[in-house]
């Protein structure tokens, strides 16, 4: 309605200007004087400029309209490509009844929307496509780029989150890279070492143009075990010689401050470090040479003492042949440092082996010397709790001696699995070895008993010795006096594992006391047997009045023995009063003499044994043994 009433305006308009100008027009004709006929020319023209303009303005107008809907096409066409090619998913806006100039500016304003997005995307893809150029540069590896010119957003995110991760890997790559080349640079400094290639000059010096990539990583990697090996073998090497200068130097007999100052001054192990030591050990060398004989000799004393360590049996040692030559060349020096080498590392691959083997010689010692104090007859005699002592060592020795065993039969095993020959002890197999120490163990107690008896039998059959050899004056007489003793008991530090017997007094001692005043009048025998009745030796056993009488034997035999050579009279005079009963004055026989000693204080056990050992008294044909390190480390613990 609102068109049809601006149709009527406009009408209305011309209709009104048409009024207004045409009667103009004709009065201005008639005042010209056009006859009828112009007039009527004149108005048709009007009519026809009139009619033809309208004609125009209603052609333009069609033309507009047409213009307008081919735009409106063209932008509906150009929204859908855009739309396709962006990938959004936009439904569709229905314009119905929409006048074609307001659809045309809608449709226009909405494609400016979709070029902006374009223009975005097409910005974003350019930028991720530059740094990845760069990063693929950088990490030495052929850009992927994007399949279409104008991606959509998932392409752009994954294409980043693409670029992300190799942001990452470069991160990673780059901080290798320096860690590497900082450890390469440092190494070739501890080793004096100059880059002499291409790719070490690159990571020492140009290490900005260095390419990311797998092969160039590689190697570097590969440069790097390479200079660690190098570096790791020269301090090898430096420490090697530095071993065979100390050597070379005790050889010579070299003060050790001089060879101390020498390695001091030589300490690291780069090229010139190696090369002073390779020039003093030529030296050394060189002097060795003009004393070969004297350090083929050494070299044979360290071959024996490892030869002992190892138990090497006289046919391993007699295998190196060298060890007899009586010329001395420098290939039998080479020959004898070769042997001593072996030696040395056969004794450090099976040094478990021997430690174990150390170990359980000297639980063997101990168990042997346990076994040596168990037959020592004074044993039980003010022991102090040491037969506690021994008999919690003795279970201990029991109990670990054969784990000890195992575990060296298992180590054996292993070795004979491995080297395909046994592991010998002086020759002999472990089985061969310990029955071989057993049997040893069991003639060496067998001869220890036989002498035992022996000694035995030699005292039974002993010719008794008269109690006083001395020379006397006739009448007189000496007492037996028992020696007083303090009842004070001595803090005697002796070791309960052996009894030692009391050195006796002698007759001329200053601590001794005369028996008793001599009297020129003849005693009777019976005050002397009274005397050895008396209650002094009430309760002492038959032992301690044989090892009383003993006593006084030994020291009276040592004071005449002097006197004896030069009176053969008085011996025959002696015998031959031992041989008349009837005579009052004949000398008491020595098994009816005893000397009386007062009683001791008992002496309590201790509850705990002293710590202090006294070497055990042991029979000649047994050696002394000395507590081993071991035992001094168990003791303590057996104890508690």
């Amino acid at each position: 309605m609102a068109d049809n009433i601006t149709e009527q305006e406009t009408l209305y308009q011309l209709n009104d200007e048409a009024k207004k100008i045409i009667p103009n027009i004709y009065k201005i004709w008639n005042d010209i004087g056009y006859d009828v006929n112009t007039i009527k020319l004149f108005s048709k023209d009007i009519f026809n400029n009139t009619r033809a303009l309208w004609s125009e303005m209603l052609q333009e107008t069609e033309e507009r309209k047409y213009n307008l809907t081919k735009k409106v096409e063209m932008l509906r066409k150009q929204i859908s490509i855009l739309e396709k090619k962006l990938n959004l998913d936009v439904i569709p806006t229905i314009y119905e009844n929409e006048p074609l100039a307001i659809l045309e500016a809608k449709l226009k304003n909405h494609f400016n929307n979709l070029e902006q997005i374009k223009e975005e995307r097409l910005t974003e893809a350019k930028r991720l496509l530059q740094k990845e150029q760069l990063l693929c540069k950088s990490l030495g590896m052929k850009p992927v780029g994007m399949n279409n010119s104008l991606p959509t957003e998932e392409e752009l995110e994954n294409f980043s989150l693409y670029l992300t991760e190799k942001e990452d890997e470069f991160r990673t790559l780059k901080e290798s890279f320096k860690n590497i080349r900082e450890s390469v640079k440092k190494m070739m400094a501890e080793m004096s070492y100059t880059p002499k290639y291409d790719f070490e000059r690159l990571i020492c010096n140009n290490h900005e143009d260095f390419i990311f990539s797998p092969t160039n990583m590689a190697e570097l990697q590969e440069l790097h075990n390479r200079i660690k090996d190098d570096l790791e073998n020269m301090k090898k090497t430096a420490e090697n010689k530095r071993h065979e200068l100390i050597n070379l130097w005790r050889y010579l007999d070299i003060s050790e401050k001089d060879y101390r100052e020498f390695l001091k001054k030589h300490s690291g192990f780069d090229t010139s470090t190696i090369a002073a030591l390779n020039d003093e050990i030529a030296k050394c060398k060189g002097i060795r040479t003009e004393n070969i004989a004297r350090f083929v000799q050494k070299l044979r004393e360290d071959l024996i003492f490892w030869w002992d360590t190892c138990k090497f049996s006289k046919i391993q040692r007699d295998a190196f042949r060298p060890m007899r030559y009586e010329t001395f060349t420098e290939d039998i020096l080479t020959l004898h440092e070769l042997e001593l080498a072996r030696v040395q590392k056969f004794y450090n691959e099976n040094s478990a082996i021997y430690e174990l083997l150390n170990k359980r010689e000297e639980m063997w010692d101990q168990m042997k010397e346990l076994q040596h104090r168990a037959e020592d007859p004074d044993r039980f005699h003010n022991r102090g709790g040491q037969l506690l002592a021994e008999e919690k060592m003795r279970k201990y020795f029991n109990k670990n001696l054969p784990k000890v065993e195992i575990e060296l039969q298992s180590l054996m095993v292993d070795y004979e699995t491995k080297h395909g020959i046994p592991f010998t002890i002086n020759g002999l197999t472990f089985e061969e070895y310990i029955k071989q120490q057993v049997d040893e163990h069991k003639a060496e107690m067998e001869t220890l008993k036989q002498a035992r008896v022996k000694a035995r039998d030699e005292k039974k059959s002993a010719k008794k010795t008269p109690l006083s050899a001395s020379r006397r004056t006739p009448g007189v007489a000496t007492s037996i006096r028992a020696i007083q003793t303090s009842l004070k008991r001595k803090q005697v530090d002796r070791s309960p594992l052996a009894t030692l017997n009391k050195a006796p007094r002698m007759a001329n001692s200053e601590n001794s006391r005369p028996k008793a005043h001599g009297s020129k009048i003849r005693r009777s025998s019976r005050v002397v047997r009274r005397l050895l009745g008396s209650s002094m030796n009430k309760g002492r056993s038959p032992r301690k009045l044989m090892n009383a009488t003993k006593t006084v034997d030994s020291t009276t035999s040592t004071a005449c023995s002097s006197t004896s050579k030069e009176t053969p009279v008085y011996q025959e005079f002696k015998e031959y009063l031992g041989n008349r009963d009837e005579l009052r004055s004949t000398i008491v026989p020595e098994s009816d003499i005893s000397i009386v000693k007062p009683k001791k204080k008992p002496v309590k056990t201790p509850v705990k044994p002293t710590r202090k050992h006294l070497s055990p008294r042991i029979t000649p044909i047994t050696p002394r043994v000395t507590p081993s390190r071991y035992m001094l480390q168990i003791l303590p613990r057996v104890r508690g």
